[in-house]
C-alpha cells in the first residue's frame, strides 16, 4: 500500500513521536548493507493515538495546574508496553513552537526512572512513609553516585525522598533490599 504523509504542521499530529521513530528508521537503514539501498523498507510503529492523545492532555494539564509551582513550562513523557513497544511520545508542550524533543534528547539521570520501582518495592518490604532514610554518599568499587545537583540532604523521610527523586537513597534501598 502507498504510504500516506502526515500533515507535520496539523497540530494533532503526534510529530515528536513521528520525528522519533524516522530517526530510528534512518539509523538501522545505515547499518544495512549498500545494496539494500534500492529496497523498499515498510515500518510500522507501535503508537496508540489514544494513549497518544492522552499523554499530551496530561502534559499539557499538569503544565497549566502546576507548572507556574515548579517553573515549569515543559514536560516530557514516553509510555511503552512491557515488550519495549513505544505505545506513545511527548516531547514538549508544542512542536509548532519547538522541535526539541525532550523525552529523547534532554539531559537527565536515567537513575530516576528506576525510583518508581524501587520505592514500592521498599514500602513492601517493611518501610513506611514516615520511614527515616539517608542521603549520603556511596561508593560501589570505584563507582561513587552522586545526585543531580552534586549535594546530599541528610536523613530524610521517605515521603521527603520521593518528590525529590533522590538517587542515591533509591541505590541505598536497593542495595538494602538485596536487589528484590
Amino acid at each position: 500500500n502507498p504510504a500516506v504523509a502526515v500533515d507535520r504542521r496539523y497540530e494533532a499530529s503526534p510529530n515528536y513521536y513521528l520525528e522519533w521513530a524516522v530517526d530510528q528508521m534512518r539509523k538501522l537503514c545505515d547499518t544495512f548493507p549498500k545494496s539494500y539501498n534500492e529496497r523498499v523498507v515498510v515500518v510500522r510503529t507501535a503508537i496508540d493515538m489514544n494513549v497518544q492523545h492522552a499523554a499530551e492532555d496530561a502534559i499539557e494539564n499538569q503544565l497549566r495546574q502546576f507548572g507556574r509551582d515548579y517553573h515549569a513550562t515543559q514536560a516530557a513523557t514516553v509510555v511503552s508496553d512491557l515488550d519495549g513497544g513505544v505505545r506513545a511520545m511527548v516531547g514538549g508542550r508544542d512542536y509548532g513552537a519547538s522541535q526539541f524533543n525532550r523525552a529523547v534528547d534532554a539531559y537527565r539521570q536515567r537513575g530516576s526512572s528506576f525510583n518508581p520501582y524501587v520505592y514500592p518495592t521498599a514500602c513492601l518490604n517493611g518501610l513506611n512513609p514516615t520511614s527515616i532514610v539517608v542521603d549520603g554518599p556511596v561508593c560501589i568499587g570505584n563507582w561513587c553516585l552522586q545526585n543531580y545537583g552534586h549535594s546530599y540532604s541528610g536523613p530524610l523521610m521517605l515521603t521527603q525522598a520521593i518528590p525529590r527523586s533522590i538517587n542515591v537513597i533509591s541505590v541505598n534501598l536497593s542495595i538494602a533490599l538485596g536487589g528484590k
